[in-house]
């Protein structure tokens, strides 16, 4: 299977609406398209702390552009089934779930909010249904995580034990994007 999959670090949209948050609001144009191309993304994770920065609006303008560019994408939406959906690669007898997941910062859906939005929380007994769910149909199980603290060239060590744990219970891979280096 050939494939590439990113994180896609805000909204592909022109809207100025910003949510109130702490920290940027960070956004993108169209104008990446080529970039996804020319790289051979075929895959993206949208769960990360800027998704939602522009709303729903933001978020749906993303989810257009997306499925008109034809790449599929996973680890936020508009319920809980979306949220929680995995890409799936599917070749010969070789069977591929990849979830996306990151930790919770502005616009995760935690297990306890009341809205159903946002984008998937590593920690929601809801990822960890889905993944045994996958697990038992014969899945592969791949983590694309956001996690963890920037600039750091060394995972902390508690998500050094809560990624472990993911391993060693249900987990095959494990990639993670948030700290922005290379880690050890």
């Amino acid at each position: 299977m050939t494939m590439s999959l990113e994180t896609l670090r805000g909204p592909i949209t022109h809207s100025t609406m910003t949510e109130k948050k702490a920290g940027p609001s960070i956004k993108q144009s169209k104008t990446i398209f080529p970039l996804l191309e020319m790289n051979f993304v075929t895959h993206l994770s949208l769960a990360n702390n800027h998704i939602w920065d522009f709303g729903e609006r933001g978020f749906s303008d993303t989810t257009q552009a997306l499925q008109n560019l034809g790449s599929s994408y996973a680890g936020a939406g508009l319920d809980i089934d979306d949220i929680y959906e995995p890409i799936k690669l599917e070749k010969s007898n070789e069977k591929i779930a990849i979830f996306c997941a990151a930790e919770a910062q502005f616009g995760c859906l935690k297990d306890y909010d009341d809205y159903q939005k946002g984008y998937a929380w590593i920690f929601s007994h809801h990822l960890i249904r889905k993944i045994d769910m996958y697990k038992e149909k014969g899945f592969k199980i791949v983590l694309f995580s956001h996690v963890g603290l920037e600039m750091c060239e060394l995972p902390l060590p508690e998500w050094r034990f809560y990624l472990k744990i993911f391993l060693e219970q249900k987990v095959d891979l494990i990639v993670n994007t948030h700290p922005h280096v290379l880690q050890g």
